[in-house]
């Protein structure tokens, strides 16, 4: 089994490369999507986060406020690395599951995506890392219509992340994704042929 990781920066759309991979057969592993339910349903760890950032975390039916949260960690840089030292082990204990799992099952490209994959360095344990990008302008087009940010939460958000040159230095493969949706599911065509040739 090859294990593969992809990343890039908020709107690089990642998530859709991802989506095309899954539909070729690769098995997608959401680390982002595994920390907010993780966060949501582990009692330790959403007690930490509650008697550190207060109730408002979570609405009424437990569910967390992506947006509250991200509004806390993006402004203050203990907080954001107190969160990550809390998820980050138990995201990794659950990636490390889910590979096992998928090998048993004789999955042949085990994919984890996240956000945060480079952010101490190229992580052990993976055979190839894939980095997606976009030039700026495009990448805060998309956050503007996908999630009614203005110019200036997408800006902020940029520039709070790893830079995509940072994250590049790290890439086996990197994918430019400036341009459509077709010719970023032909590019996922491409690369899981490298991998797996017929």
């Amino acid at each position: 089994m090859v294990v593969v990781g992809v990343t890039g920066g908020i709107g690089s759309g990642k998530t859709q490369f991802c989506a095309s991979l899954e539909s070729l057969g690769a098995h997608i592993f959401n680390a982002d999507q595994v920390a907010i339910t993780l966060m949501q349903s582990d009692i330790i760890l959403k007690n930490q986060l509650v008697e550190t950032f207060g109730q408002s975390l979570f609405d009424d039916e437990g569910h967390l406020q992506r947006d509250v949260l991200a509004g806390i960690i993006f402004d203050d840089e203990l907080a954001r690395k107190k969160v990550e030292s809390w998820v980050h082990p138990a995201v990794l204990k659950e990636t490390q599951q889910d590979i096992t799992r998928a090998k048993k099952m004789g999955v042949e490209v085990f994919v984890k995506e996240a956000a945060l994959l480079l952010h101490h360095g190229r992580p052990e344990g993976f055979d190839h890392i894939v980095v997606i990008t976009a030039d700026s302008e495009t990448r805060i087009q998309r956050v503007m219509k996908n999630r009614g940010w203005s110019r200036d939460q997408v800006v902020g958000r940029m520039s709070a992340q790893m830079s995509q040159d940072q994250m590049a230095a790290y890439a086996d493969t990197i994918i430019d994704n400036s341009g459509t949706l077709d010719q970023l599911h032909s590019e996922a065509e491409a690369w899981m042929r490298t991998l797996i040739p017929s």
